[in-house]
């Protein structure tokens, strides 16, 4: 009775991906049946599965006596290197366009902190929602930190035109 393997078939860990947080996911080959393969795991694991919990990239090499399929997938951790959409916004000037001061979508809900051109704080928000106009403020130029959960501190600057 011959017996003929086949090649490990292709196969995908799935698509690389950005996020904020990374839940723990287990990661797996998806073949069907083993038929006599070796998993073997960037970590040097041989299980047929994987908990990737932390940001990096994850790769499995599955062999058998015909040959070896690997794929690897990668989780990177969504870094912003600005946050404010432009850099100045015209308030109550009857155009009614750039009426606040607008972040990323994904920096939304992040702390604001905004400063005059002394350093003196003059407006704060502990969960930004792109609702603030300058109220209060004259024209001239600020500077904005964002900072969040998922978002190290950004630093910029934007003009209030009125």
């Amino acid at each position: 009775h011959v017996t003929f393997l086949a090649h490990p078939p292709m196969f995908s860990l799935g698509d690389d991906e950005e996020a904020c947080r990374l839940e723990a996911r287990i990661v797996s080959p998806n073949l069907e049946g083993n038929d006599g393969y070796l998993f073997m795991w960037q970590d040097g694991s041989e299980k047929e599965f994987f908990l990737a919990n932390d940001f990096g990239t994850y790769w499995l090499s599955v062999q058998n006596d015909c040959g070896v399929s690997t794929d690897t997938i990668t989780f990177r951790k969504q870094m912003l290197e600005t946050a404010a959409q432009y850099n100045f916004f015209s308030p109550d000037n009857g155009d009614e366009l750039n009426e606040h001061f607008t972040i990323d979508e994904r920096a939304r809900g992040a702390h604001l902190h905004v400063f005059n051109r002394w350093g003196k704080q003059v407006y704060t928000s502990a969960s930004y929602q792109n609702d603030w106009n300058g109220y209060g403020l004259g024209a001239g130029v600020y500077f904005y930190m964002v900072e969040g959960e998922c978002i190290e501190p950004i630093k910029g600057s934007f003009t209030i035109m009125r």
